[in-house]
């Protein structure tokens, strides 16, 4: 079957070159005009409808008058009575809408379609099959026609080059997403979809990676800022660089765009040593064929050594909080301590009080004095009303402790997942705090007996 969609294509090309009028082709269909009075036109197309019924599952080929839009039959176009211009509808049978004809049709779907799920395109003009981030493309086949594709999902979010450059052109070149122009294996040998793709590849990365892009579709003025401001401008359409030169580009804009985290750091980073290696280059060419690779090396020095001051400023921050963790687990800790101290403390004064009073008036026959039973009302209150306050101030200490607690991680620590947070202040804090709460239950139950203990002895 490939071999008769070529014939189709072949057929196509010769007839559109006897006028000026070229390919035509979108997702569902191609057109083309022609004379068939050119005899190679005649008998390529007069061979095709001889086979029909190879390519009749897959396409429909229908003939018309360019002067009136008449019908012809398809056998009838071998004839040698038909010589003037007539247009050719070839249209595609295919659901998926992902099979091409030409390179030409191919890219231009590429270029205005919004990709939403990984496709997998067929082109009659794709000898060798390549791969991006957003699609694979291969020969169209039979085989590949017939098989049923399910929906893949896009591994990379989209990657909108847009918040990266200054784009100050007409139309809008620096591209919405660029997982469509990241090669990710490349094809086995170049062919004309590749080379197509490629054109259009090299324009999108190129304004990608540029600090500032001006121009229009045809001419693109790329501007890079570093050290000194570097400009360079190259037609989008006529100039193309050597194909090691494009794979050094693509691992550029990988190192830039992939993956997401510090992305506008990596970006101008590179932008920056363009600019300062890109000074003797009197085109894009030579600066990318020449100073690629360099340009990288130097731009993973500097992300690597802005990594590695940034890792000693977080082992620092670090240290840090975990001392102000271990300064806040002491505190609590001796609160602890100071509820069960002074609950001994207290204990020993209510036990002073009511040897007092029993020594005192346990052999006479004389009344308690009133200001002595209201001596030991007031202790036991002292008792309830003191562990009372002292609870209840810690409890506002450790509410302030958790206000603490969130603003270090929302302003101070925001580089801390939850969990690393929660693994390194709130969850140690919190297993102090539980012990402080157990011990201030039962130290809380120890000062209501003995409060009441005293009371009773004032009572009684």
């Amino acid at each position: 079957m490939t071999a008769s969609l070529k014939k189709i294509l072949a057929a196509s090309r010769c007839l559109s070159a006897t006028t000026d009028v070229p390919l035509i082709e979108d997702e569902s269909r191609l057109d083309v005009v022609g004379s068939l009075g050119n005899p190679k036109a005649r008998s390529l197309w007069g061979e095709i409808a001889r086979s029909e019924r190879e390519w009749v599952p897959f396409c429909a080929v229908k003939f018309y008058y360019q002067i009136d839009n008449d019908e012809i039959d398809i056998h009838d176009v071998a004839a040698e009575t038909i010589e003037s211009e007539i247009l050719v509808q070839i249209s595609k049978k295919s659901a998926e809408k992902s099979c091409f004809f030409t390179a030409d049709g191919f890219i231009k779907h590429l270029d205005r379609s919004r990709i939403l799920q990984f496709c997998n395109y067929q082109v009659v003009e794709c000898a060798s099959g390549f791969r991006t981030l957003a699609f694979s493309v291969q020969e169209w086949a039979e085989e590949a026609t017939a098989e049923t594709r399910g929906a893949e999902n896009l591994t990379e979010p989209l990657i909108d080059a847009r918040r990266l450059v200054k784009d100050l052109s007409t139309g809008s070149l620096v591209p919405d997403d660029c997982r469509k122009w990241l090669l990710v294996n490349q094809p086995g040998e170049i062919c004309a979809t590749f080379q197509r793709w490629r054109l259009f590849a090299q324009r999108a990365l190129l304004c990608s990676l540029a600090t500032e892009v001006n121009g229009d579709s045809a001419t693109v003025e790329l501007t890079f800022q570093g050290p000194v401001k570097r400009t360079l401008s190259f037609s989008s359409t006529a100039d193309e660089i050597a194909i090691d030169a494009f794979y050094q580009l693509t691992e550029c804009a990988r190192w830039v765009l992939l993956p997401e985290r510090e992305r506008e750091l990596r970006h101008t980073l590179l932008a920056n040593e363009f600019a300062r290696h890109g000074i003797g280059s009197r085109t894009y060419g030579e600066l990318i064929s020449e100073h690629a690779r360099s340009v990288l090396e130097a731009a993973r020095l500097s992300y690597r050594a802005h990594v590695l001051g940034q890792s000693k400023e977080t082992l620092k921050s670090i240290s840090d909080l975990r001392k102000a963790v271990a300064d806040e687990i002491g505190k609590v800790a001796e609160q602890t301590r100071a509820l069960s101290v002074t609950l001994w403390a207290d204990f020993t004064v209510a036990l002073a009080v009511i040897a007092l009073r029993y020594f005192a008036f346990a052999r006479t026959d004389l009344p308690i004095p009133q200001s002595a039973r209201l001596f030991i009302g007031l202790v036991g209150v002292y008792l309830i009303t003191h562990v009372a306050i002292r609870i209840w101030s810690n409890w506002q200490n450790f509410l302030a402790l958790d206000e603490t607690i969130r603003i270090w991680h929302s302003r101070i620590y925001s580089f801390l997942t939850q969990s690393e947070f929660e693994d390194l202040v709130k969850n140690p804090i919190d297993r102090t705090k539980e012990t402080y709460s157990v011990t201030a239950v039962y130290v809380g139950l120890m000062y209501v007996i003995l409060s009441v203990f005293v009371l009773a002895f004032a009572l009684a």
